[in-house]
This record gives C-alpha cells, structure tokens and sequence, in this order.
C-alpha cells in the first residue's frame, strides 16, 4: 500500500546540483511552486533515499547533498538566497555542533520523541484521505460496535452532521471541535460542552484497539486507519499554528455527515503587507452518488467581494450551476457579498491549490494532548 509520504517521496522530484557537495540549489520554477522567498529562513527535514539523503521541504522531496553530519530524521534551518545569476540556493544556518561547549542540562527521556513527532507532523504532505475514508457513513459506526464502545458511539452521532439540514451554527461548531480542545486550553479557554473534538474519540478508539490482544488483520487494517487519521489531524494542527506564528491561514478538517459522504474543507490566507485585506481561500471538496466528485474554490476579496470557481466533470450540474448563477448573485448579495466572477469548469480539478506552507525556523509544538 503506499501511503501518503511514500507519494511525496516519488512525486514531484526535481533534478538538483550542488556548489561544493555541500549546498543545494533548486531550480526556479520548484522554488516558486514551494512559496520560497529570498532571505526567508526555512526548515527541511533529513531523509533516507537509499543509500543517500534527501530533505524533505513543504511537502516535496529534493536531492541533498553528501555530508556526512546529516543524519536522518534530523531538521536542517536553511536562508533561501538568489544570486546574481538568477540561481536558487539554500544556504545550510550554523547547526549546533558536538564539540560546541555547552551548559550541560538534563533532558528529560520524552523530550527528544515530542520534537522529532512534531517535526514530523510538520513536514507530512497534506493528504487527507485517512479522515475521508474512515468518516464515510457506517465505517466508524461499525468499529464502535465491534468494539462494543456505546458511549463512543455516542459521541460519534453528536459530531455527526446532517446534509439535509445542515446549518451555519452546525458549520461553525464543527469547526470549533476540529481546532482542538488542546488549543482552545492553550488559549486559557474551555471548549463548550456541546462542542465535540474528533481527535479524542479516536484517540479512545486507539486505545481500545490496542487493548485487544491477537488482532486479525480486519482490526490490524482498522487501527492503522485511526492511527493515520490522528496524524493528519495533528499535522493540520501543528500546521495552523505555525501559519499562525507567520500572520497566515492554514487549516483544513473533514466534516462528518450520517447521510452523506464527508467534505473536506481549507482555509487559506497568506501574509501580505502590501494588502489591505489579504484574501481568504475556501477550499471545498464533496463526493455524492448523483453527481460524483465536486469542488469548490471561493476566494474573499477586499470590500466583500467573492470569486467562485467550481470543477464537475457531471454535465448536468455544469449546466445547472451556469443556469442558476444569477439566482446565487441575488443570494449573495443579500448576505452583503457581490459576486465578481463564477466559472464552471467541465472537468476534474487535477492540481488543487495546495495550502500555505509556512516554515518559520525555532518553533516548537507540543502535541501529546
């Protein structure tokens, strides 16, 4: 089966050179693709390739160079620089060294785990197919049977919405679960009691499973779901924080719903001095038996202005949102929001816009809530 990150590992390879052996350069067309700005300081972490090294940056795998003070699973600070000829280089920052006196302070055991999960978290390609495919109507309903879990089942219905009567107030508590309640701690907050965190029930569910001795492999195959379903909650968490920390937007969750597949959402929104409003993307994706695959991508501009651009490749909901657009102008406005432009186009979205990859260097995430 391949996962996510072996997707990344294979996907998206570019030819690298190296000044020296010892610095990296990417070509210009991947550093724009990556967001990489000069003078940025950025992160990569170390990975295998074989018998050779690569650094995993935003998401995509690039060559490394041979140094043999690199290992693997270790996270490297680089300044993006362009040089007079136009060259793309990363610039490896001074790294702690071994022989570097140091005041000796004792670590505790768990220390090194934390960081190396977070760096780990932060660096995972944004995938969420482990949430889709576990959230899907009657998936989880039958774990938590199986498991004879009835309070988890509980819990389960209450993060469970409705599409046919779905609300903005059902909206915005899903999304006050998805934060976490970790964060809403962190922010001296108490989550509402009505408001359900996805992460926990499947954290329980996880120690359920791993109580259960001698699993067969239909239980082996359910608690490597759940568990890749914790860390792509994670990693979004950890990756909205560090937006955060860059005065930008990065979140993405799954909706949950009993009578209908589950959407995937994502927020957007890089950091612009030179805007007075920096726009905010809406990402959204849905699945349905009548008309398949669906997404939707809404931008905000500045003075409440919105551009739409949907992607089907079902014709007749190609014909019926062109047809219906002037009724959904009217709706817009009357919400105070003008529509500046709506395109439909026939056809699946093969490159989604992927999030805002942020990467500020000395960030650190504690994630074991």
């Amino acid at each position: 089966m391949i996962t996510p990150l072996d997707a990344a590992l294979t996907a998206g390879r570019s030819n690298q050179i190296f000044i020296d052996g010892r610095i990296p350069i990417i070509e210009a067309t991947t550093a724009k693709e990556l967001g990489l700005r000069d003078g940025q300081v950025i992160q990569a972490l170390v990975q295998t390739r074989g018998e050779s090294l690569g650094l995993l940056l935003r998401g995509r795998l690039i060559e490394a160079p041979d140094n043999q003070q690199w290992t693997s699973g270790q996270t490297m600070s680089f300044r993006v620089q362009i040089n007079a000829n136009g060259v793309w280089t990363l610039q490896p920052l001074a790294q702690p060294s071994a022989g570097t006196p140091t005041q000796a302070v004792p670590a505790p055991v768990v220390a090194q785990p934390v960081i190396s999960r977070a760096g780990n978290l932060l660096f995972r390609p944004h995938d969420m197919q482990d949430m889709t495919q576990l959230f899907r109507p009657g998936v989880l309903d039958g774990a938590l049977r199986n498991v004879q879990r009835p309070d988890l089942q509980q819990l389960w219905h209450s993060l469970q919405l409705s599409m046919a009567n779905l609300t903005p107030q059902a909206i915005s508590k899903a999304l006050a679960g998805a934060i976490g309640s970790e964060v809403w701690l962190a922010r001296g907050r108490l989550p509402a009691q009505s408001v359900g965190d996805p992460k926990q029930l499947l954290k329980q569910l996880l120690n359920t499973l791993s109580d259960i001795p001698d699993q067969e492999e239909p239980l082996q195959a359910l608690t490597r779901q759940v568990e890749g379903a914790i860390d792509t909650l994670e990693a979004n968490q950890v990756q909205a924080v560090q937006a955060q920390s860059q005065q930008e937007i990065l979140f993405s969750l799954v909706l949950p719903f009993r009578d209908s597949e589950p959407v995937t959402l994502e927020f957007t929104r890089s950091a612009n001095p030179d805007a007075k409003s920096p726009t905010l993307t809406v990402n959204i994706h849905s699945r349905t038996e009548l008309f398949g695959d669906v997404w939707l991508k809404t931008d905000l501009l500045e003075k409440a202005q919105v551009e739409l651009t949907m992607w089907t490749a079902n014709e007749l909901l190609v014909n019926m949102a062109r047809a219906r657009a002037p009724e959904l102008n009217e709706q817009l406005q009357q919400t105070g929001l003008q529509m500046r432009a709506f395109q439909v186009v026939h056809g699946e979205r093969h490159a989604p816009a992927h999030p805002v990859a942020s990467n500020a260097s000395g960030l650190v995430v504690d994630v074991r809530a």
